[in-house]
């Protein structure tokens, strides 16, 4: 276990690699905790402070800097060999990250074994987190400017199809999208019975068919329920049967439900109907289902933001939102997926005479609009209004579109299969 949460020759390299090479104080990225020896923290400390006073970092300066402490870290002669053992200063960077990967291991020793005195549930929680944290510093690692400019020299000359993200199956939306795109957080956000849930089964349907791998988290309604509706609007039966489908359904129709979950099956459209989850919990089950599938596009549907669980306090609302909607994004980026977040609108919108919804009405808004790359706004306004003339459509209002225009576009809704069209198909 020792050799695997210390790395002695790597903090000898790098501190020897620093007296010889004074300049490399400025370049280097570790901090004084990085070091597991006593000794080698409290050199590296002083190196630090020489640095800071403008001197040059060297045997002289750093054995005054330690002063009384000399005799503690081995003498001016644990220097003197700190030198000595580096050949050449041309693998400090090498070095660097050997030292980081061992902090590494250390910190995920001591989060597990602080598990193990106090084990509960409550507390494993919270260690996955940690843990996860701490892989997360593993794998935060920038391009370089040169790979940036690289990958924006090729893309100038690469064939792309207009759809370069996920393809939501609504051709309007995706003109103006491009796709829900890798690295953003897209919300769909309504009142009660404007549809979100249909909607998001239907792009979930959509983009399996194109061979995404889609990771559908329902906080509410269980898997068979939502399945019976992807059926339903795969094969335009009406919803309600399922009810009583021995009595409702004709042998037709079951024939051609039997047909459909022959074909649903193919598809990598994967349900997780577990309750009361947390964005770790969502987290963990991603990376499984990435595995194997690092070929394919991904797509993360969470119906919804008010059922996300935090096992963390916090004080107000809105600060237990903004970190669940942080959490969110850190992993759209850090797994390079869309990630589709269903939420509620608060009930101001029906104190307005106009209530299509604004960005105001996003409950405890501020954060979930700052987090989002996308934000589209479902609005029926036959809902409020039986004598509408736009009836079964509903108004898909992009609110906010980080990389794109604002707008709205229109789509059919056939309630009763909770299916989506574009309206040039609303009739057939």
């Amino acid at each position: 276990m020792l050799n695997a949460i210390e790395n002695i020759e790597a903090e000898q390299a790098v501190l020897g690699s620093l007296l010889i090479d004074s300049t490399l104080i400025d370049e280097c990225t570790l901090t004084t905790e990085h070091f597991s020896k006593a000794s080698h923290r409290e050199i590296f400390k002083a190196m630090k402070e020489v640095n800071d006073d403008g001197d040059v970092v060297d045997i002289v300066t750093v054995t005054t800097k330690l002063e009384r402490n000399i005799e503690s870290i081995g003498g001016v002669s644990y220097l003197n060999d700190l030198v000595s053992s580096v050949p050449t200063t041309a693998n400090f960077e090498s070095h660097e990250r050997l030292i980081k990967k061992a902090y590494r291991v250390r910190q995920a020793h001591r989060i597990a074994s602080a598990f193990t005195l106090d084990p509960s549930e409550e507390h494993l929680e919270e260690m996955i987190k940690k843990l996860e944290l701490i892989e997360e510093e593993r794998s935060n690692v920038g391009e370089s400017d040169d790979d940036v400019i690289i990958s924006i020299y090729e893309d100038m000359y690469e064939e792309r199809e207009n759809v370069s993200g996920v393809p939501t199956g609504f051709a309007d939306l995706d003109e103006i999208t491009s796709g829900l795109q890798p690295n953003d957080l897209i919300i769909i956000a309504g009142r009660p019975s404007m549809g979100k849930t249909a909607f998001a089964l239907n792009i979930a349907l959509n983009a399996s068919k194109n061979g995404v791998v889609v990771d559908f988290f329902s906080l509410e309604m269980p898997k068979k329920q939502l399945i019976q509706r992807i059926i339903s609007s795969m094969i335009n039966i009406d919803a309600g049967k399922w009810k009583n489908a021995n009595r409702y359904m004709t042998t037709q129709e079951k024939e051609m439900v039997v047909q459909a979950m022959g074909t649903y099956k193919k598809y990598d459209l994967h349900i997780h109907d577990s309750p009361g989850q947390t964005v770790s919990q969502i987290r963990s089950t991603l990376r499984k289902s990435m595995k194997g599938t690092h070929d394919k596009k991904h797509l993360v549907i969470i119906d919804y933001l008010g059922l996300i669980i935090t096992t963390e306090k916090y004080e107000r609302k809105d600060l237990e939102i903004a970190s669940i909607t942080r959490s969110l994004k850190n992993m759209a980026r850090k797994y390079n997926v869309p990630v589709v977040l269903l939420s509620q609108l608060s009930r101001g919108v029906e104190s307005r005479q106009n209530k299509r919804p604004l960005m105001s009405d996003l409950r405890d808004s501020g954060a979930v609009e700052q987090d989002s790359d996308l934000i589209l706004f479902l609005y029926r306004d036959d809902y409020y209004d039986r004598e509408s003339e736009e009836k079964n459509i509903v108004e898909v209002i992009i609110s906010k579109n980080r990389n794109g225009p604002v707008g709205s576009i229109e789509l059919a809704f056939l309630k009763e299969y909770g299916k989506f069209l574009t309206l040039d198909k609303r009739h057939s």
